[in-house]
């Protein structure tokens, strides 16, 4: 299955560390609220998505680039489910990467997380709101491969949710056709009328 990937504004917090080090601090994941545009629909994660995930062995790349990898859990990135969201902090890190990275967030320079994902199977649900507008909600993610920052705040859409889309509103569609072919019960209760004063 593809990997999709979503960037929200993170909130970026640099804590202070024992002999001057600094650690990073972002929301990955964000809760019970909508993304942006996604290229024809908007996305909500619910809380219960990530319930089963297991977090070990998942990664922190700047910008999803594997030639920067900042950190990997459960060593050097810690990963917290809050009532807010999904928190991912980096640990300190004496790479030239890292602390390039530590002075780009706080010039805010980069200011959005991304993370890398695959939805269970039945783990979506389509519907479609009052303004016509297409909702994604993800009930339950298989995999979260990486929690990372990234420079852009906002992502294009992968194919596989869009293929996803498409079938909703192909379903959608063939409801839509299904009442236009359907027997108005008025007018079959005017044509029994019209039946029985024939035979009178």
């Amino acid at each position: 299955m593809e990997i999709e990937r979503r960037i929200i504004e993170s909130g970026f917090q640099i804590e202070e560390r024992a002999e001057g080090k600094k650690g990073i601090t972002g929301l990955g994941i964000v809760f019970d609220k909508r993304s942006v545009n996604l290229g024809g629909f908007v996305e909500i994660i619910k809380p219960e998505a990530v319930k089963e995930i297991d977090w070990n062995d998942t990664v922190s790349m700047t910008n999803h680039d594997p030639n920067f990898v900042i950190g990997r859990s459960p060593d050097t990135l810690k990963v917290k489910v809050e009532d807010e969201g999904v928190r991912y902090t980096v640990e300190p890190s004496e790479k030239t990467t890292y602390k390039d990275l530590v002075i780009s967030i706080e010039r805010k320079e980069i200011k959005g997380s991304s993370f890398g994902f695959i939805v269970e199977r039945n783990g979506e649900e389509w519907s479609e709101d009052e303004n016509g507008v297409m909702v994604r909600t993800i009930t339950k993610l298989r995999k979260v491969y990486d929690l990372s920052p990234v420079v852009f705040p906002a992502y294009p859409d992968t194919t596989v949710a869009k293929r996803s889309m498409e079938e909703f509103k192909k379903t959608l569609n063939k409801e839509e056709k299904a009442e236009e072919k359907s027997y108005p019960i008025g007018l079959a209760e005017r044509e029994v009328e019209f039946l029985n004063l024939k035979h009178i």
